[in-house]
């Protein structure tokens, strides 16, 4: 329950300074135990430090996004009690912490509390629920009747909290939630990684300052949990809105501050490059995946193409060479490239390297079911499906995981066999386009130079299934394919074009193959995954391209 300051809140006057921890730690997902020994290593750290307020992320003991065990109230009154044994440990620093709120009447919200050891434990409620293509808090927790938050008094300084989906109204809507002047705004954050999301997470930040002539401190999580990644680049800024200090990406830090200070002209910001941040993304999330399910093992299927040398290298320097086996399948269609490129890599990473023929395998469909390379389709689907099958027949003897190496151009497109290349534990790009998987490999290269052989790099996509087959040619360059997929995924606009209108019935069409391919990190705002929300059958299809027909034909 909480209690109100015993003390009155005085005017801002900010005459006295404040030392600042803002802790941005990974937070495991059910792991309340580690996530408390992580909590009070920082509690630790902060008294140490002399440091006045200790500020944690949302949710973090019992990690964030938890779904449906929300409901488990075995779950939240660990939580609890975790938070107090936490608050009894605290001697000279108050500690914000997210967690959840239970109510008396049964209701539940999401929030934040803070505790003093002079005298004070407060909850502030978090008021705006996200309700998006990632998290739906409605599902989970209630809103708050009272538009107020309290207000947290250290020192002289008046300080707000708002808990994440908070911060993203505009500075006069957030304002109606504080009766008073504030020095200082805590927004405490489990916030995911997209490419351009933490530029505007600065920008609305700056823009809270400058209108609550304020300081403003941002705190995030870090870490994968399964289909969300969390990027942390905690920050805080200025009233003026300058950056005084940054945390970096995907790595845990304590950021430090003296209040009040002036900006640093010579301020080190922490800077990467989009493949840089999405590598670091990719790597997270198979390092975490594996943790989570206590697995070490990963087979890949390598093919001498470039999303599997992605795939097997990010793999073998994530889990080690020693634990992921790549199994190359040949067939009668692959060509001499392949097999070089699949060795040479194996051999540069240090994995474990087999080679299967489908062959004998293929040559039994083809005289048991009649099948052959004029049957199209189906008699690529069929080797495809074989090598699917052995890459399972390996997980189930062995107990490794396999590793999909599809990537989100061939799966907005449908450019993949089900139970064949579609098969996987854990699908690593399928939240990144080709042209970006090229972008990562480079990336690679440069860290690890010559890593990828230059064969894979310089050679087009090609699947092998038929003579002279390639990818361009099934569909069209992924130089001109992403920048219209990044357009169409969200299905807003009708295609005009004849070849958008082909992509656009491509992406309708394949829908319920996507049900049925292995889970993956999302890492933009319009994805293929979890966040997506379409019918698998629907007219919908027909009825605009008719109208759209009718509609020309009028004008």
């Amino acid at each position: 329950m909480s209690k109100s300051p015993s003390n009155t809140v005085i005017p801002a006057s900010r005459t006295q300074p404040l030392r600042l921890v803002l802790a941005q730690l990974r937070s495991s997902l059910g792991d309340l135990s580690g996530n408390y020994t992580r909590a009070h290593k920082a509690l630790q750290f902060a008294q140490k430090e002399n440091a006045d307020l200790l500020v944690l992320p949302e949710l973090f003991l019992l990690g964030y996004y938890s779904r449906d065990w929300f409901y488990n109230s075995t779950l939240i009154r660990k939580e609890q009690n975790l938070k107090e044994e936490l608050f009894h440990s605290a001697e000279s620093t108050t500690i914000i912490i997210g967690s959840t709120l239970p109510q008396p009447d049964g209701r539940i919200y999401n929030g934040a509390t803070a505790y003093s050891p002079f005298g004070y434990q407060i909850d502030i409620p978090k008021h705006y629920l996200p309700f998006n293509n990632v998290f739906y808090e409605h599902r989970y927790f209630d809103v708050p009747p009272s538009p107020f938050k309290p207000i947290i008094n250290i020192k002289d300084w008046a300080i707000g909290v708002v808990i994440c989906e908070d911060m993203w109204r505009p500075s006069h809507i957030l304002a109606r939630h504080f009766e008073q002047k504030i020095d200082l705004l805590i927004i405490i954050n489990a916030s995911p990684f997209t490419p351009e999301k933490h530029s505007n997470r600065l920008r609305l930040v700056q823009e809270h300052a400058k209108f609550f002539d304020s300081y403003v401190a941002y705190v995030n999580i870090w870490g994968a949990q399964e289909e969300v990644v969390f990027d942390g680049q905690s920050f805080i800024v200025s009233p003026t809105g300058a950056l005084l200090k940054q945390a970096r990406a995907f790595g845990s830090e304590y950021l430090v501050i003296d209040l009040p200070t002036e900006a640093s002209s010579h301020l080190s910001v922490p800077s990467s490059s989009k493949a840089e941040h999405l590598f670091h993304a990719v790597w997270e999330s198979i390092r975490r995946y594996f943790y989570s399910l206590n697995q070490r093992k990963a087979i890949v299927g390598l093919s001498g193409g470039i999303d599997s040398a992605v795939v097997a290298t990010i793999a073998a320097k994530v889990l080690g060479p020693h634990n992921v086996k790549a199994i190359f399948m040949p067939s009668r269609y692959t060509s001499e490239e392949s097999r070089n490129g699949a060795e040479a890599l194996a051999q540069n990473l240090g994995i474990e390297f087999k080679e299967i023929s489908i062959e004998p395998i293929l040559n039994a469909f083809e005289l048991t079911l009649g099948i052959s390379e004029n049957d199209g389709v189906a008699f690529q689907n069929i080797q495809s499906r074989i090598r699917g099958s052995i890459l399972m027949l390996e997980s189930n003897r062995t107990g490794a995981l396999v590793l999909n190496t599809g990537n989100k151009s061939e799966l907005a497109v449908g450019y993949f066999t089900l139970y064949g290349d579609g098969i996987g534990a854990w699908s690593v790009l399928g939240d990144i386009l080709k042209t970006e998987v090229y972008e990562i490999a480079q990336l690679i290269n440069k860290r690890w130079p010559e890593t990828i052989p230059q064969i894979i790099l310089s050679r087009p996509p090609t699947a092998e299934l038929a003579p002279n087959q390639s990818d361009e040619k099934d569909l069209m360059p992924y130089s001109e394919l992403d920048p219209v997929l990044k357009e169409m995924i969200p299905l807003w606009n009708t295609p005009e074009s004849s070849d958008e209108r082909w992509l656009f019935k491509r992406i309708v069409s394949t829908e319920y193959k996507r049900r049925q391919t292995p889970p993956f990190t999302v890492m933009s705002d319009y994805n293929l995954g979890i966040g997506r929300m379409l019918p698998m059958t629907t007219r919908y299809l027909d009825e605009i391209l008719s109208y759209e027909s009718m509609e020309n034909e009028n004008q």
